[in-house]
């Protein structure tokens, strides 16, 4: 049988032709669209947003609540927590598993966008320089795990040279790299 294009005999995937863009993490055809080519990802850094967890939801255990800029929030907060009966008056420590959560992420019942709801409209506004710096002040960055912090596509990744993919090569050392292309 003649196939033209790239493909795997074993499951029959289709694959792009290499091309220089393909190979590169600098070229919307070859990064990975999970961390566009950064080879990490960014999340809230829920241990930045409760510093103390000793302290209670009503004397400031969410960090960027407890700000001029946090008030409004604070108050759908606190309403929340009154129609959800979670404590604001304890450390937050002892609130349990699911208080947290919602908390955290919203209970849409009440009309609660969370704490994770917050940060997604600083998203929104990362346009302002304010946003961005309070994105920054609660972000933590992660490898990314779908590209193993490679930085390539999955197609990019198929490409393989004397058994190895272009994305572990750049894993390498300095002077395995050239140990493995003298090889």
């Amino acid at each position: 049988h003649f196939r033209q294009g790239f493909s795997c005999d074993q499951c029959s995937r289709e694959f792009k032709e290499p091309s220089p863009a393909l190979l590169s993490f600098n070229s919307p055809l070859g990064a990975c669209e999970t961390c566009n080519g950064f080879g990490r990802t960014s999340d809230v850094d829920w241990a930045r947003v409760v510093p103390d967890e000793a302290l209670s939801i009503a004397d400031g255990a969410i960090a960027p609540l407890a700000t001029p800029s946090g008030k409004g929030m604070f108050r759908d907060l606190i309403d929340a927590c009154t129609n959800l009966e979670i404590a604001i008056d304890v450390p937050f420590e002892e609130l349990d598993a699911e208080e947290r959560l919602q908390v955290f992420e919203g209970n849409d019942d009440v009309g609660w966008y969370g704490v994770r709801g917050y940060f997604d409209w600083l998203e929104r506004k990362r346009y302002r320089v304010q946003a961005r710096t309070q994105l920054a002040r609660y972000r933590r960055y992660d490898p990314c795990t779908v590209c193993d912090a490679t930085r390539l596509c999955e197609d990019s990744r198929a490409v393989r040279i004397a058994g190895q993919d272009i994305g572990a090569t750049t894993q390498l050392s300095i002077g395995d790299l050239e140990a493995w292309l003298r090889a």
